[in-house]
């Protein structure tokens, strides 16, 4: 099982240009949808010791807007970290919203279908290193998904560079951007107000 790595680590830069997510030579995923290269192997991160737990603290806040009265708005955390899924289930759970938990791509996908969330959390480095923009690219552009392709995915990682900065050759990487890139350890004030930002209005996230 991969994990990201050090958020204290430097991360080193793909040379090669990023052409194409689905070239014949690259490595194929583990979940329905094309292939994507993988990039330039990366320090493993432990979570352990680095990553804060975030206890639950007073009681749960009115449901956020953007729904209708008394409906929590839904979220999906996909990430093979139990502890920090722990954590951030008890910070959004706190304030009011629903959440849904998937270890896997395999498993978010098909929690996607079953539950209709109203914004994804989506880990990058899982049984691949690089499943989460494949979900990305599945959700967005494959056709079993077409109905939750408006979906806002926020993907959070420990990997210092979002898809535009690791691939920046690449004329297809808006097929694997997210509408919010944010690393680990959390900065749990953007976190929480792109998130209401994204539940209670239109359009991508900044």
């Amino acid at each position: 099982m991969a994990h990201d790595s050090n958020p204290g680590a430097a991360i080193e830069r793909q040379t090669r240009p990023f052409t194409t997510p689905w070239r014949e030579n690259a490595n194929p995923m583990s979940f329905p949808g094309r292939g994507l290269p993988q990039p330039a192997p990366e320090r493993r991160f432990s979570f352990g010791d680095t990553y804060p737990i975030i206890k639950r603290s007073g009681s749960p806040a009115e449901p956020p807007g953007g729904k209708e009265a008394g409906m929590s708005v839904k979220v999906l955390l996909i990430d093979d970290d139990q502890d920090f899924r722990v954590s951030v289930r008890s910070l959004l759970e706190t304030r009011g919203y629903e959440v849904l938990e998937a270890g896997s791509g395999h498993e978010g996908l098909r929690q996607v279908l079953e539950h209709k969330p109203d914004v994804i959390l989506l880990d990058v480095m899982m049984e691949t290193s690089v499943e989460g923009y494949g979900v990305t690219h599945a959700l967005k552009y494959r056709d079993e998904y077409a109905e939750h392709s408006h979906v806002p995915i926020f993907m959070l990682s420990s990997i210092e560079e979002s898809p535009d900065e690791r691939f920046p050759m690449s004329g297809e990487v808006e097929m694997i951007r997210p509408d919010a890139y944010l690393t680990k350890p959390l900065d749990i004030p953007r976190f929480l107000a792109l998130l209401e930002k994204a539940v209670g209005g239109a359009g991508r996230v900044p």
